[in-house]
Parts: structure tokens; sequence; C-alpha cells
């Protein structure tokens, strides 16, 4: 005879489950798309609802000057942690030479190993990057 355990449903679980999925199906009949996040499936859908550029230049809204601001200063700081997270990675390597394992006087290990990447071809891909340019080209179509 198998196990059958005693399981209860969750009460709140299904009430905020039914609350989403009412917000869902709410957002599909008034045809409102959901808000754009930092979720790798948003960054997908744009890319497959807007595969090529079509040679025109849009107006953005106010509120892209805030994003093109803060954008900026988001890529300073990246670029400034890289920097400063490869000085680190090269002290490490540097005190480590040929060892594979490093001890940190608190017993925190780092190890250094010697990995293979073995040759791979990349198949041609299409895709859109985002850059930013210091004034707007004006060869293109302006749409509104």
């Amino acid at each position: 005879m198998l196990p059958w355990p005693d399981e209860y449903p969750n009460e709140r679980f299904l009430q905020i489950l039914a609350e989403k999925e009412e917000e869902f199906w709410d957002r599909v009949k008034r045809k409102v798309p959901p808000p754009i996040d930092a979720s790798e499936s948003t960054r997908k859908t744009l890319n497959e609802l807007y595969p090529k550029d079509n040679g025109t230049q849009v107006a953005l809204p106010g509120i892209a000057v805030e994003w093109d601001t803060e954008l900026t200063q988001v890529k300073t700081q990246i670029k400034s942690l890289e920097t400063r997270k490869a000085e680190l990675e090269n002290l490490f390597r540097a005190e480590m030479k040929e060892a594979t394992e490093g001890v940190l006087p608190n017993e925190v290990l780092y190890t250094l190993k010697t990995t293979r990447k073995e040759s791979h071809f990349v198949e041609d891909s299409t895709y859109r990057t985002l850059r930013r340019a210091n004034k707007a080209k004006s060869s293109l179509q302006k749409i509104a």
C-alpha cells in the first residue's frame, strides 16, 4: 500500500493566487500589457515583439531623461566596480602564484584552478543593441 500524506490547502496561498489570476485576466480583457520590469522574460518578450529596427526616430517621453541620467550613472558605477573587482582578483592571483588553493587567516578558501575551454563556433544571429549617443540623429525619419 502506498503512503498517503494528509495535505491541506494553504488558504492564504490560494487567496493570493486567485487575486493574481483576476489581475491577469483583467489585463488580458483590457489589452493592457504587464508593467516593464528587469526580468529576463520581459527582455525576451520585447526582443520578440521588436526584433528589428525600422529606420525611424521616435520622440521619447520626458521621464526618459531621468532614465538616461540613472542609466549613465549605473554604467559608470558598474565600470568602476568591475575595475576594482579585477584588481582584487589580480591581487589574489599574484599571491597564489601556481598554487591551486589559498587560505585566508579567517579560514576562507580561494581556489585558482586551471580550466580548459574547448573551441566552439557561434551561429550567426541578429539582435538589437541599445546604445547612447550624444546627439539625436536627424537622418532618420521622425515619427510622433
